[in-house]
Parts: C-alpha cells; sequence; structure tokens
C-alpha cells in the first residue's frame, strides 16, 4: 500500500500524495478524489503548503473551462530531497493551528 493511503491526517495525506508524484501537476479537485475528502478541506491544506513553501504553484488555462484560469499543484523540487523534508513539515504542521482544526473536526 502507498504511504499516502496509510496517513493518518488529511494534511500528511495530501503532502504524501504530491511527494509520491514529485514531477506531476495536480489540480485541487484531483487530489480531493485521490484522497476522499472534501475539495475545500484539501484546497486549505494546499494553502497551507504552499505558504510553507512545499509546493509550486502555476496559473494554467483550461480548455475545458472555457479560458478560465486554474490553478495546479506540485511538490516543491530541493537539493536535498530525503524523509527529513516530512519532518519539518509536520513540527511546522503541529506548530500551526491548521493541524489542531483538523483534529477537531467532526468525521
Amino acid at each position: 500500500m502507498r504511504s499516502w493511503k496509510t496517513a493518518e491526517t488529511l494534511a500528511q495525506r495530501v503532502f504524501l500524495y504530491f511527494r509520491a508524484h514529485p514531477e506531476i501537476y495536480f489540480t485541487v479537485e484531483h487530489v480531493a478524489g485521490q484522497v476522499r475528502q472534501k475539495k475545500n478541506d484539501v484546497r486549505r491544506v494546499i494553502k497551507s503548503l504552499c505558504a510553507l513553501g512545499k509546493l509550486d504553484r502555476i496559473e494554467t488555462v483550461s480548455a475545458k473551462g472555457w479560458g478560465r484560469p486554474r490553478w495546479m499543484y506540485r511538490a516543491m523540487r530541493t537539493a536535498d530531497d530525503s524523509i527529513d523534508q516530512l519532518e519539518v513539515f509536520q513540527d511546522a504542521l503541529a506548530a500551526s493551528d491548521l493541524y489542531a482544526a483538523f483534529e477537531r473536526r467532526k468525521p
């Protein structure tokens, strides 16, 4: 089983999903479908990951959306690409109020 599927929290699942596919850009809708969570919750996590510098964000034009801009994200590429990055992310997440908000959320 993939590591992102066994993660306990939504934030960890989203982060590990991006780390499992470092070369591919994804939309919020795609990630929400893969981790089986609401789009708004995934959007909040992705926004926090972008603020922490963990995700790259690009603006594209979707043909399906008739030229409306769409944001796509992928894992940030770093020179030191190791599991240490996950530990730093978990420490930053624990220090923020985002982790507590997801823990209080009813299933």
